[in-house]
């Protein structure tokens, strides 16, 4: 792992970008001497050691082979909160029957599935640029813990719920 060296010096250290939207041939991009030097004057060297550590991990991350199944690792990304009443009262209103593909969780594990169903939100709150209120009526609806992930399976296009069921048409 990455120790800070004192034999080290700003002029020793080059840091390069690869930028995917760059042409084929040049797709590095060098960072100024000018910028790194703000970076080392701005950043005590325990701090850089912990920065440069997490860009070292954060790097390293991307490889499939950096993991092993079951360990813990830190994750940072944002989260959404989502009233707890929201779920409930969209619950009450809609019930516990998948509005995609009709699934009930009792019908199918009798008592230990009684009550449960995911709910799906059909504006992301990804989506949003601030929060707000949410009429459990019309944009919270329940659906099975399946349609729920093949409705969110592909970051670029979440389906609509007349998408998931056209697809279940067809699959049918």
């Amino acid at each position: 792992m990455f120790s800070y060296n004192p034999m080290v010096n700003i002029q020793d250290v080059t840091m390069v970008h690869y930028k995917e939207d760059r042409a084929k041939n040049d797709p590095w991009e060098k960072e100024p001497k000018q910028s790194l030097q703000k970076l080392f004057n701005k950043l005590d060297k325990k701090r850089l050691i912990e920065v440069v550590k997490q860009d070292i991990l954060a790097e390293k991350s991307q490889y499939s082979s950096f993991y092993k199944d079951g360990e813990v690792k830190p994750y940072f990304r944002n989260r959404y909160e989502r009233k707890g009443k929201n779920r409930l009262r969209a619950i009450e209103v809609h019930g516990t029957t998948c509005i995609a593909c009709g699934f009930d969780f009792e019908k199918v594990y009798g008592e230990h599935g009684k009550d449960f169903i995911e709910v799906h939100h059909m504006k992301p709150l990804s989506t949003l640029d601030e929060a707000i209120e949410v009429d459990p009526k019309k944009d919270i609806v329940p659906v099975c813990a399946n349609c729920h992930r093949m409705i969110h399976r592909k970051k670029d296009h979440v389906l609509s719920i007349e998408e998931l069921k056209e697809l279940l048409k067809i699959q049918g």
